[in-house]
């Protein structure tokens, strides 16, 4: 799931980490491939994932990688994560599909399912920046209109909202 944002809160990046634990498993040494990445379409549970589940076929983010090198992968999801924001029923997870793998090759990473105490510090996790647009920032422009004994009335050029100050 998502973290909780406030009104006014808007996504600005959101990264997704991934470690591989460990370099003792099957594959070619020195065989790099891409990993791409695609949003989810389709409600699945850990026991009705299949390997040809809908997804997306605009790909959200892609990376290079080594099989057998152990270490962490970060990968931009920020325009998946705007759209589950926007619409928390999209949130679906996200799919990592090997663009073009040698038989046997393999990135294995840490799920959040890994009890074993060895994956400690290993577990996937989710970064999200973001700005709240709430009030007067010196971030945004503003169009200032005096409303006299009223005050000044700033409207947001970018959400369009307004905030005003009496003083």
């Amino acid at each position: 799931t998502t973290p909780s944002l406030r009104e006014g809160d808007k996504v600005c990046e959101a990264y997704v980490n991934l470690c591989q634990y460990g370099s003792n498993y099957v594959g070619l040494q020195n065989s790099k491939y891409r990993i791409n990445v695609y949003q989810i379409t389709e409600n699945w549970t850990n026991s009705s994932m299949k390997w040809d589940i809908a997804y997306d076929s605009n790909m959200i983010d892609s990376k290079n990688t080594d099989c057998l090198e152990a270490g962490w992968d970060c990968f931009d999801i920020t325009r998946a994560v705007k759209s589950w924001y926007d619409n928390p029923s999209s949130n679906n997870g996200l799919l990592l599909a090997a663009e073009n793998p040698n038989a046997g090759d393999a990135r294995r990473y840490v799920s959040n399912d890994a009890q074993a105490s060895d994956y400690n510090g290993y577990h996937p996790f989710l970064s999200v920046i973001y700005l709240n647009q709430t009030g007067l920032n010196d971030f945004n422009s503003y169009k200032n209109y005096d409303m006299g004994f009223a005050g000044n009335v700033y409207i947001n050029e970018y959400t369009g909202k307004a905030t005003t100050i009496v003083d």
